[in-house]
């Protein structure tokens, strides 16, 4: 994932989920860039998740 993924990956799970937009806020704000990379982590984990599932039922339609 590049930079320009990654910005907008992120910006898409602060306009779907709030609390993650909050925390991010909150992290970015003081600075904590370790919360923040945990956030971004987590945000990319539920991707991936989400990923896993979508191919999974497209392979049991084949």
């Amino acid at each position: 994932m590049n930079e320009a993924e990654l910005k907008a990956f992120v910006n898409e799970a602060i306009d779907s989920d709030e609390r993650f937009a909050s925390e991010l806020g909150e992290a970015i704000e003081k600075g904590t860039w370790e919360v923040v990379a945990a956030l971004i982590e987590k945000a990319v984990g539920r991707a991936m998740g989400l990923t896993s599932d979508i191919l999974d039922s497209l392979k049991k339609l084949l």
